[in-house]
């Protein structure tokens, strides 16, 4: 195992990854991150190199020393028992988590190794959506009454209120990060106050998508998506999201703005190593596609969906 901390290496990587889009998804927006400034303090392992076979972004080992805490990954690989070799020495598996991969086998990688461990894990699935070139879409006709702006500090408690997996310390620290570091879009009311909004995460996904109930129907969201995954893309990024399988609106609304759902998932592993450790996950052929297994995940850490 290596971690890649050369910056020219690691531009390497970037550009290795880009050309195996979609399936890099979630670790190239992390490396871009990473060599735009890593506000995530966030490092990347690999197997070998050049002739990597495996790749996963995660948090800095100096970061993530608070077992208490919650802490994604991101992973890609060109050969899965590879893979597996570095999921099983790269994560602490006394520490809860979530690993993003667009492949099918980083679900069956981290049953094995679960399993043989004998710990929990959960797995849900999310449709991907990229947009294939953010500039060309159309202006939207902005309300009168509101007003473009960006995320700040003082919009953290009502973005803890309102998201589903909020209301507690840890994800209102974890939201704080995330408006303070990253991209983000809301439009603001007559005093000011967020009425719809979006972010994006150290994965760079556009995430978090939310309007106010009180000012659904208006396209608000719309607005939001498109102002959006323009930035992202004028940074440089890809301009995607992630959509739960049965949020019918908001795919039809994203397909409509011109983004295109891709042909893989998003499979979402999560290990919450405070649960009791006591039944081992579905027994599906690792080879196939990770089940769901449950409506939402029993933890407060980022599923980066739309709303």
């Amino acid at each position: 195992m290596l971690i890649l901390s050369c910056t020219s290496k690691l531009r390497l990587l970037e550009g290795t990854l880009r050309r195996r889009l979609p399936e890099t998804l979630p670790v190239l927006g992390a490396v871009m991150t990473i060599n735009r400034g890593n506000p995530a303090v966030y490092e990347v392992l690999v197997d070998s190199w050049p002739e990597f076979k495996a790749v996963l972004t995660c948090p800095h080992r100096e970061v993530a020393s608070d077992d208490s805490d919650f802490y994604t990954y991101a992973a890609y690989y060109r050969d899965l028992g590879t893979y597996r070799a570095l999921l099983d020495s790269a994560i602490n598996w006394s520490q809860a988590f979530l690993i993003y991969g667009v492949q099918d086998g980083v679900y069956g990688a981290s049953r094995d190794i679960a399993e043989a461990k004998g710990v929990q894990l959960e797995a849900f699935q999310s449709i991907i959506y990229l947009h294939p070139d953010p500039s060309s879409m159309p202006e939207i006709r902005l309300d009168p009454a509101m007003r473009l702006s960006s995320l700040d500090i003082s919009h953290v408690d009502l973005l803890n209120e309102t998201w589903a997996f909020g209301g507690n310390d840890r994800s209102r620290r974890y939201l704080t990060s995330l408006i303070r570091y990253f991209p983000s879009i809301c439009l603001l009311d007559a005093a000011s106050r967020p009425v719809s909004w979006a972010l994006s995460d150290p994965l760079a996904a556009m995430s978090h998508g939310y309007t106010l109930p009180q000012h659904r129907g208006r396209g608000y969201l719309q607005v939001v998506m498109n102002v959006m995954a323009k930035r992202l893309h004028a940074l440089g990024y890809p301009s995607y999201g992630h959509v739960a399988l049965d949020n019918h609106p908001t795919q039809r609304l994203l397909e409509r703005q011109g983004f295109q759902r891709q042909p893989t998932l998003c499979h979402y592993i999560f290990h919450n190593a405070a649960l009791q450790r006591t039944t081992p996950i579905n027994p599906q052929p690792s080879t196939g596609p990770s089940p769901r297994l449950s409506a939402q995940p029993s933890h407060p850490g980022d599923l980066p969906s739309w709303g």
